[in-house]
Parts: structure tokens; C-alpha cells; sequence
């Protein structure tokens, strides 16, 4: 699993500050679970549970002032720890050594009851016999690959073989000795180049992520678009949906009280930062920079998009996929960076997807200035992306193909004259298979959207005259169905017939 950025490394100084290791990552802890479903992560459950130790003989230190904790302590923090005899740094077997992984449950109060992967030196193995440190592997590993002793060097990504193999994925920087940054903001560009020349990704794989807004009629296939040509693994994924209501703290991120138990049961209240979907997926996007991260916003202009980005809509200004200005914003750069006063950025491999219905267009307007930092990607309202084109309409002859073949015509037709009229065209994908042979379903979806939005000031241009209400028509379809709309629509407005019956007009 991809490990937090710069907090398994050695041999460097950062100038500015904001650079010392924690010596761990969380394993997630979102809106709609507790650990991460990455299956990385669950290889890593799996392998520290097989190779698990009794707590009783494991020690570290917590927080930043080094407390050290023992694991049968009353009040540890210290949920399991695994001790590994197979370790590799890459494909190099360390021999002899011995690696000590935990899994600990922070006590601060901004992050009470998170879960973390802890791998730092400090974590030791001792049972009266034998005594193992995670700090005399890293001095084993470093006299075995020939490293001097302040060799600057760091691991990505550490992963599990086999459920007792241990790998280290690891960058050597400089063998020779430390090295020097002016901040951390040159560390990361530095590490990121080097992991990409040591373990290049895939050129298919990974692109120069866009701000795109795909638009069509309701039901064209926006949102079937993003998961054929864009992403379908949630792993990669944000997705938030966009209404009247929501904001810039829903968004990006927001403080809020948090309430936590200490040792003796006296409770307290924090403050932290509860990260958005926006910072969620900018830490992923950061932190992995060898995979694509999707942002997708469905119904972008249904929300009030220019105040729900704030000042992150200076983000959307792009060169090569990079944010070509920064913002400052010490709650974001936190989560993200670790450091609260590096720049905030929208890294290259993060495309950021919004969709919108053009019926929709007037609910909140997006501005010149906030469009023009979007690639405005228009969706076919083509028939033919659609596998049930040719299923037939609640037991008629009728099929869902003809059907829009014939009436979106007369929606762009009856509304002559009128602005955004092809804007309420069925879409290909406006109705499920299964919804087309259920009488009720069909009615209650087509019926009343044609009736209260196509046609809304000319019923009397495409219904029965003897339908007064929206109530009496579906009613009536329901009664006759398998007249369909030989006996709820005009006959000679629209050239379909129902079953057993030619088509004639």
C-alpha cells in the first residue's frame, strides 16, 4: 500500500521546516467506513493478523513528544502488531532482519480513534529472549545495499507477499549522505521524479487530468460516459452531488467539534478539520501520484458552483495538469502536505468531471469566468450507446428506439420559437430497462415529464383533448396500455401503433 508521503525516510533537512517523519498512515476512517476498503490494505490485515505477536512483548513511541507506550499498557494505543522475518527492500532479501508492524488508534484529540499503520524505528519486539527493533533493521538494510550511515533514502509503498513476506519499496536519494531542501514543496517535486524514474508507471495509465464539464439532455449518458472513458474503480473516485444547499465547507472541508474520552473517562471536546470530498481526493491525488484521481460532481449547476469552490476556484487555472497559481489554506495544506504553510495545488494527475443538464441550465448560471476554465465536453444523445434500444414499450410493438425517434422531434418542433427547447429531449438512458414493460413506472417517469416539462404550455398539441389533467392521463394510459398512445396521444402526431396494428398516419 502506498504509504504517506516523506514519513518512512531518512538522511535530509528541510530549510523551511514542517518535514519530520510521523512514522505512519492512517488506514482511512471516511464519511461511510472505518478502514479503507483499498485491498492493498486488506493484504496488509491479513499479513500482520497471520505473522501477529502478543502484545505483552511490544513497545514504540507515540506523538511528538516520544512517549513510549507499552502494548499491554492499560491505556496503549496499540491494537495488533505483526513481527515479519521475510523483509525485502525492493527485491533484496535483508537477512536476518526483523520488521515490527503495527496498528495503532491515535489518542489526539483532533483525530481520536483513527486508525494507523505504524512503522517507525521505534517499534520493538522483545520477549526476554530475543529483542528486534525496527531501528537495527534500518541500520541491517543500510550496511547490506551499502549505504552510508546519513544516507538520505526513503520507502513508498510498503506491501505483503504471501502474508509473512514484507516489502519495502524503497528510493535511494543520495548513498553517499544527506541532502539539503530549501522546503518541503522541493522535497516532494525531487522524490516524486526519482519514484518515477525508479518505478515508472504506465504512460496508458496515467494522463494530464482536465476540468471537464460534460453536458447533454437528461438521461444522455453523462455519467455512463465518465465510467466507460474516465474511471469505474471507487478506489479513485470521489463523487458528490451538488444542490441548492451545499457549500464551500461541505466541499472542501469544515471544523467541527469532536468528542473524545481520555484513560480516566473525562471527556473532552476538539475542533478538528473534517476534510470534503475536494481535499479527500487532492491527499490521494498528492500522495499517489502513479494512478489517475477523479473528482466527479454530478449536477455541477444545480449548486451555486463559484461560491461552493471559493477560492479553490483559483485551482481550476491549469498548465500541464498542474495548478499553474497556488492558494493558502493552512486546513487543507495540513491534510494534504503535512505542512500546514506549503502552497495549495491541483496536482496533474487529477482530472476534476462535473456534469450538467442542459434542462437544468437555469437553476444557477455558471459565469464566463468560471466556464472558461473548463473543457465543455458535449454528450451525443446517440441511441445507439443504449443495449435495450430495441425492448419493446409495455407490451407493444412500440420499441424505446421508435419512441425517441419520433418524439424528440416533436419536442424540438412544438417548442419553435422558444429558448432551450432541444434541452428537453428524452435521453437515451432517461429510463431503465426494466422500468419500459412496467405500466406504472413508465407512466408515472415519461408521462409526467412530458407532460409537466416538454409540453408543458401544449398538451393540447400532443395529448388527447380528453385528458384535462396529468392525473386523468396516466390514469387512462394505465386503462388502455395496450392502446398505448393510439388512445393517450394524438394519432397523428406521432407514427406508432400497438401490437397486432400497422403503423399508419
Amino acid at each position: 500500500m502506498r504509504i504517506d508521503f516523506a514519513t518512512l525516510a531518512f538522511g535530509y533537512k528541510v530549510k523551511a521546516g514542517g518535514a519530520t517523519p510521523n512514522w505512519a498512515t492512517s488506514l482511512g476512517q471516511g464519511k461511510d467506513y472505518k478502514i479503507n476498503e483499498d485491498p492493498a490494505i486488506n493484504e496488509m490485515l491479513k499479513g500482520i493478523v497471520y505473522s501477529s505477536v502478543p502484545l505483552a512483548h511490544i513497545k514504540t513511541k507515540i506523538g511528538k513528544g516520544g512517549r513510549e507506550v507499552a502494548g499491554d499498557a492499560p491505556d496503549s494505543p496499540i491494537i495488533i502488531a505483526g513481527l515479519f522475518s521475510k523483509v525485502y527492500i525492493n527485491d533484496v532479501l535483508i537477512e536476518d532482519g526483523k520488521f515490527v508492524l503495527l496498528i495503532t488508534r491515535d489518542t489526539s484529540e483532533s483525530h481520536a480513534g483513527r486508525l494507523r499503520l505504524k512503522y517507525g524505528p521505534s517499534n520493538t519486539f522483545s520477549n526476554g529472549i530475543r529483542s528486534y527493533s525496527n531501528q537495527a533493521f534500518f541500520d541491517m538494510a543500510k550496511h547490506q545495499l551499502h549505504l552510508a550511515d546519513d544516507a538520505c533514502w526513503f520507502v513508498a509503498d510498503i506491501s505483503i507477499r504471501n502474508q509473512n513476506e514484507l516489502v519495502l519499496k524503497t528510493i535511494v536519494v543520495d548513498a553517499n549522505g544527506p541532502v539539503e531542501y530549501a522546503d518541503s514543496a522541493s522535497l516532494h517535486k525531487a522524490w516524486n521524479d526519482l519514484e518515477a524514474t525508479n518505478f515508472p508507471t504506465d504512460e496508458a495509465e496515467v494522463r494530464i487530468g482536465e476540468n471537464i464539464i460534460l453536458y447533454g439532455v437528461p438521461g444522455c449518458g453523462k455519467s455512463h460516459t465518465i465510467k466507460r472513458d474516465y474511471c469505474d474503480d471507487e478506489r479513485y473516485m470521489e463523487r458528490v452531488v451538488f444542490h441548492p444547499d451545499y457549500s464551500y465547507s461541505d466541499f472542501v472541508g469544515q471544523i467541527l467539534p469532536q468528542s473524545s474520552e481520555d484513560a480516566d473517562g473525562k471527556k473532552h471536546i476538539a475542533y478538528p478539520f473534517v476534510p470534503g470530498p475536494f481535499t479527500r481526493i487532492l491527499q490521494k491525488a498528492v500522495n499517489d501520484h502513479r494512478h489517475n484521481y477523479y473528482l466527479v460532481i454530478e449536477e455541477l449547476n444545480r449548486g451555486n458552483a463559484p461560491a461552493i469552490f471559493g477560492e479553490a476556484f483559483q485551482l481550476l487555472d491549469r498548465k500541464e495538469g498542474v495548478s499553474e497559481y497556488g492558494i493558502n489554506n493552512e486546513d487543507v495544506a495540513q491534510e494534504v502536505y503535512g505542512n500546514p504553510g506549503h502552497p495549495v495545488r491541483i496536482p496533474k494527475n487529477l482530472f476534476i468531471l462535473a456534469t450538467m443538464n442542459t434542462a437544468d441550465q437555469n437553476v444557477f448560471t455558471l459565469d464566463t469566468a468560471f466556464k472558461r476554465r473548463w473543457r465543455m465536453k458535449s454528450i451525443i444523445n446517440n441511441i445507439g450507446d443504449c443495449d435495450f434500444a430495441a425492448k419493446p414499450i409495455c407490451g407493444t410493438d412500440v420499441s424505446w428506439e421508435a419512441f425517441l425517434a419520433t418524439m424528440n422531434p416533436l419536442i424540438v418542433a412544438c417548442g419553435e420559437g422558444s429558448i432551450g427547447s432541444e434541452d428537453k429531449r428524452l435521453g437515451t438512458f432517461f429510463i431503465k430497462e426494466a422500468e419500459l414493460a412496467d405500466v406504472d413506472l413508465f407512466s408515472e417517469k415519461i408521462l409526467m415529464y412530458l407532460w409537466n416539462d416538454a409540453f408543458k404550455y401544449d398538451h393540447d398539441k400532443i395529448f388527447q383533448s380528453e385528458y384535462k389533467t396529468l392525473e386523468e392521463l396516466i390514469a387512462g394510459f394505465k386503462k388502455k396500455h395496450f392502446g398505448v398512445f393510439l388512445e393517450t396521444i394524438k394519432f397523428d402526431r406521432i407514427i406508432v401503433a400497438p401490437k397486432g396494428e400497422s403503423t399508419n398516419a
